[in-house]
């Protein structure tokens, strides 16, 4: 069986052809808040929207959470060039009808939508 370690070690950090993926890092609050605060984030889902960075902390926590117990989770999504994050994605291990599944999540600065 792989370890939690292993599973980290394979997941981050990714590289593609333009952006860097890596696992979300205690210094990374600053941009979920500003990218989870941010309504035209959740122009779909008002709801989703943080509404301080205590909220932003907690749900940071539970990323940083899942890479500690399971290996994987939710990554911050930079540029290669000078490592701003500009979003975060990956899976999540959830609780859906009383399974266990993994869940697809991505959220990504307005700014950025529209590059492909």
């Amino acid at each position: 069986m792989i370890g939690t370690d292993q599973l980290r070690a394979a997941f981050s950090p990714l590289r593609t052809e333009r952006l860097l993926l890596r696992a979300v890092s205690e210094e990374d609050l600053d941009a979920v808040f500003a990218i989870h605060g941010n309504p035209e984030t959740y122009r779909f889902h008002p709801p989703g929207v943080a509404r301080s960075p205590n909220e932003s902390a907690a749900q940071l926590g539970d990323w940083l959470r899942d890479w500690r117990e399971l290996g994987f989770g939710f990554w911050a999504v930079t540029l290669p060039e000078d490592e701003s994050v500009i979003g975060f994605g990956g899976v999540a291990r959830r609780t859906f009808h009383e399974r266990s599944v993994l869940n697809s999540y991505y959220r990504f600065d307005p700014s950025t939508w529209g590059r492909g």
